[in-house]
């Protein structure tokens, strides 16, 4: 990851970064669908589904990934984490 995530202002921040780095890697940087199940994996706590939204927003706005937002469908990472 960049150091970028180093500016994040919540945790789960940082625990979805480090699940999408790793999705990034076991699909070889295909696009990723984040599922609600993700954010309970990634240990958001309550209301997975506002923190993982925030997460994605935060790391987008820190350029770190591209996010697809699609009514009423998961959203999919276009551009995922890389690890240059």
């Amino acid at each position: 990851m960049d150091g970028k995530t180093g500016q994040a202002t919540r945790v789960g921040t940082i625990k979805l970064g480090l699940r999408l780095l790793y999705a990034s890697w076991k699909s070889n940087g295909a696009p990723i669908k984040v599922l609600k199940r993700d954010g309970d994996a990634a240990g958001l706590g309550r209301d997975p589904k506002r923190r993982k939204c925030r997460a994605l927003a935060e790391l987008e706005g820190f350029g770190l990934i591209a996010v697809e937002r699609r009514k009423k469908q998961a959203p999919v990472v276009t551009r995922p984490l890389t690890h240059d």
